[in-house]
């Protein structure tokens, strides 16, 4: 009995060791992440003097927007978290799929700008083959694709729009889902550009009675690997730039 209550206990211990490790290495992935966010939006053309106040908060998602009913106006937003430049990991542990809310403010007198970084840590959920059969429960993880055979992904999302207007585009393939049910359209659309594992990008634009763009909005989705080092997060931002400048046939949302 006693050997077999001390072989437990190693194993018992071996698994916390393990959480602990697991805990303090997603920490130290958090701040991470949370580093390239502030890097992102320093690279930005948000005005200078918004620049440096804790305005950058996150979106943290509970629930799998696979599993979310067609009722109107409810929130899954559960929590928010403001992220300070230098913010510790820990108020990250629990979430699974977080909107970074870089600013939704004008940058200029003619535009206003609305910038996200959706960070999804594991797709593994989204992309299962038992999605459909557990319509992405989160509950269930052991039915998720394999972690070697998922992805870890931070996605752009830009909409930059006329300060007259209210913008339409945000999360949308059409202007038209905004008649019915919006939040519904912005989860669906959501929800299918991270089950599509490739790194896709969408655009559209919406030009105003003299020809001047009225609304764009971008989004484009990048494997969290290509974001190593000062150099990688240079390329995706001048990747990002780029989609942008051809969408909104010139205009910068960045500084280079």
């Amino acid at each position: 009995m006693g050997a077999y209550m001390s072989e437990r206990n190693q194993v018992t211990d071996k698994q916390f060791l393990g959480v602990r490790q697991a805990f303090r290495l997603l920490e130290q992935f958090q701040k991470a992440v949370n580093s390239i966010v502030y890097y992102v939006r320093d690279c930005s053309v948000y005005k200078k003097e918004h620049k440096n106040k804790d305005n950058i908060y996150a979106v943290v998602w509970y629930e799998n927007v696979t599993t979310r009913p067609t009722g109107k106006n409810r929130d899954f937003a559960v929590a928010t978290v403001k992220i300070d430049r230098d913010k510790w990991g820990w108020s990250y542990l629990p979430c699974y799929f977080v909107e970074h809310v870089l600013g939704d403010e004008s940058i200029d007198v003619n535009y206003c700008l609305r910038f996200s970084i959706f960070q999804v840590s594991d797709d593994g959920s989204f992309v299962s083959e038992d999605n459909e059969k557990y319509e992405g429960d989160w509950h269930f993880t052991s039915d998720f694709r394999p972690a070697e055979e998922s992805e870890s992904w931070l996605i752009f999302s830009v909409d930059l729009y006329a300060v007259n207007k209210e913008p339409k585009l945000w999360l949308r393939k059409s202007p038209q889902n905004e008649t019915k049910y919006p939040d519904d359209a912005q989860y669906d659309f959501v929800n299918e550009f991270i089950i599509n594992q490739a790194e896709i990008e969408y655009a559209k634009t919406q030009f105003a009675r003299n020809g001047e763009v009225d609304e764009v909005f971008v989004i484009k989705k990048y494997k969290m690997t290509e974001f190593s080092g000062r150099e990688g997060i240079d390329a995706v931002i001048k990747d990002f730039a780029r989609l942008m400048h051809k969408a909104s046939h010139g205009k910068n949302i960045f500084k280079f």
